[in-house]
């Protein structure tokens, strides 16, 4: 299914999927949390630990990144039609927390395709 006519549910469904069958670096131990609006806001985070990933809907206390965005900006993003930098450079994307940990998830998202 294209991710342009998926709904944001769905999508993470897919994330989550894809995180559990595929092994980021072992290294990374971070957690992030998206915040996406479409029509209203609905929270969801991406947490890795240990070379694994796992996906939760709503925020987490304890993360480590928080990235806001509407919809269409998300999609674009997961599609790799919307640079990272260059969507927080024009407000498209909003940042808050680890600027390190969300450059490592720019990388992360690159070796997934949706």
């Amino acid at each position: 299914m294209e991710i342009q006519n998926m709904s944001i549910e769905e999508i993470w469904q897919q994330i989550s999927e894809k995180v559990a069958e595929k092994a980021v670096d072992d290294q990374l131990n971070a957690a992030y949390t998206f915040h996406i609006d479409d029509g209203e806001e609905k929270s969801f985070s991406l947490i890795f630990q240990d070379g694994k990933g796992e996906v939760k809907e709503g925020a987490v206390d304890d993360a480590t990144c928080q990235l806001s965005m509407n919809e269409k900006n998300f999609k674009l993003l997961l599609a790799g039609e919307l640079n990272p930098t260059s969507a927080f450079m024009t407000r498209k994307l909003k940042l808050k927390g680890n600027i390190a940990d969300a450059l490592k998830l720019e990388q992360i998202i690159k070796t997934y395709t949706f």
